[in-house]
């Protein structure tokens, strides 16, 4: 039964809508069926996990008719209406929320009626209104374009006068829609082919990059950000600075709809990464800016929804590399709440573990370090795999910098990172990608740790396995085993 549509629908349903809900089943305009609303009585008991044993046909059935006998098509019969009535409650409160939405639907039903005079009206007050909106994204440029469109085409509108513009308007925020629609696809298409092998053959990409170069669009500040990500994809010089790609995500974020806000975000994000990870101290900058400005920018929860545990370990993560220990600890204690319950604990201790690991690093602070190890043993080794796998690796480099101020034994040290190659050598889930990756990275792990030992370091080694290492694409954290061993030097 959970599976049901009403059942999922009535899920979907926020508990501060029930009583707004419960008006509009009770609507003569809306249901006409009074039994609809006795059902929705009997669901609203089970709101809102809508999980129960009870919560079966024959249950509900019994509620709404009494002690007759069980009729599966009249339950279906009313099921049916049922979700009928929920899905015009939802599409209703969606339409109510937007304005543009209404008033499209509004134009619709005068021009069927043939009232032309009111059809301009809403039509010239509805671009009216959004010619005084901050926003400047797709849709906007879309709707914009499309009321001039319709205004146009109206048998009743004279062509042959130059007192409206509504043909030419129409096309001037046509191409901005074109133009920032292909932007925002190619660099798309651009993020895709690194994570899969794939090339897409496209036909406008070179000419919208050389279309949203011109100076009438340069003036729009989102087509002007999305052209900036574009350049930086397509690797067109000159590339733009990352001070000037943060400030103008800055300045063009409030006239983004939130999808743009969002993909710009993921874009430059994800420019960012590789960089970060082959340990550019200015992209690593770059990137916790960003997702501290859209900590402040609510992006990370919208409408008190739970929190995605891969942004909030990415966040923090972020923090505790660039050295922002504070602001992380105040985000951890602030978000972890939010996540989903099953997450809470796992990701609190990663990322609280690699918090002290960065601070005991950096300061040489053996109890910050005994502290991330106490930490990570909360986590369970049956975890699900982007925690072990993270926990183990973190661990072994907690560990190393025990070794490095002389509180961990080398066997200790190698016995860790011989469990971690157990797990992976036992563990199916992973793909085989990944495993090459990190068996590498604990060779190279147990090759530093020797060359770490002492009693005297052997320069000569350590610039061959530097040397070796920087050659190899291999191994997953490369960059760390690289910096460790120079420090060594």
């Amino acid at each position: 039964m959970s599976q049901h549509k009403m059942i999922r629908l009535m899920a979907a349903i926020r508990p501060q809508e029930m009583a707004r809900l419960a008006k509009f089943f009770r609507s003569p305009f809306h249901n006409t069926d009074p039994h609809c609303i006795v059902l929705f009585n009997a669901l609203r008991r089970f709101h809102p996990d809508m999980e129960d044993k009870k919560l079966n046909s024959e249950y509900l059935f019994r509620r709404v008719f009494g002690d007759i006998g069980f009729d599966e098509k009249k339950m279906r019969k009313l099921r049916s209406k049922t979700v009928a009535i929920l899905e015009n409650y939802l599409a209703i409160v969606e339409v109510n929320k937007h304005s543009g939405k209404k008033q499209t639907l509004l134009a619709k039903a005068l021009e069927r009626r043939g009232a032309y005079g009111l059809f301009k009206d809403v039509a010239e007050n509805r671009i009216k209104q959004m010619q005084h909106e901050k926003i400047e994204g797709k849709t906007y440029f879309w709707e914009i374009s499309e009321w001039y469109k319709r205004l146009y085409v109206h048998p009743e509108t004279i062509k042959v006068t130059l007192k409206h513009q509504y043909l030419q308007n129409h096309l001037h925020y046509l191409e901005r829609y074109f133009t920032l629609a292909y932007l925002q696809e190619a660099i798309e298409c651009q993020i895709h082919s690194r994570l899969v092998d794939i090339k897409y053959q496209t036909y406008y990409t070179k000419a919208v990059g050389n279309i949203a170069a011109l100076p009438m669009f340069m003036d729009c500040p989102v087509i002007y950000l999305f052209h900036q990500i574009f350049r930086l994809y397509r690797n067109i010089s000159p590339l733009p600075s990352l001070y000037d790609l943060k400030k103008t995500f800055i300045n063009s974020f409030d006239k983004m709809e939130e999808m743009e806000q969002r993909m710009a975000f993921k874009s430059l994000i994800n420019h960012a990464i590789p960089y970060s990870n082959k340990g550019s101290h200015n992209h690593s900058r770059f990137m916790f800016d960003l997702y501290r400005l859209g900590v402040e920018k609510n992006m990370l929860q919208k409408d008190n929804s739970t929190v995605s545990p891969d942004y909030f370990i990415n966040i923090a993560m972020a923090g505790s590399l660039v050295g922002e220990f504070a602001w992380t600890r105040s985000f951890i204690k602030k978000f972890k709440s939010s996540l989903p319950i099953n997450d809470q604990q796992k990701a609190e201790c990663l990322v609280l573990a690699n918090l002290y690991y960065r601070e005991g690093a950096l300061k040489k602070n053996i109890d910050k370090l005994k502290k991330a190890i106490s930490i990570l043993a909360k986590i369970p080794l049956r975890a699900e795999e982007n925690y072990v796998i993270r926990l183990r690796s973190l661990r072994l480099r907690v560990y190393f910098e025990l070794f490095l101020l002389k509180e961990e034994t080398i066997n200790e040290v190698v016995e860790q990172a011989n469990k971690f190659k157990k797990h992976l050598s036992i563990n199916n889930t992973y793909s085989a990608n990944k495993k090459a990756a990190y068996l590498s990275f604990i060779q190279y792990y147990i090759s530093l740790a020797k060359l770490a030992k002492g009693p005297e370091i052997n320069t000569h080694s350590i610039e061959k396995y530097v040397k070796e290492l920087s050659a190899d694409k291999k191994p997953m954290l490369r960059q760390w085993l690289i910096e460790k061993a120079t420090g060594l030097l």
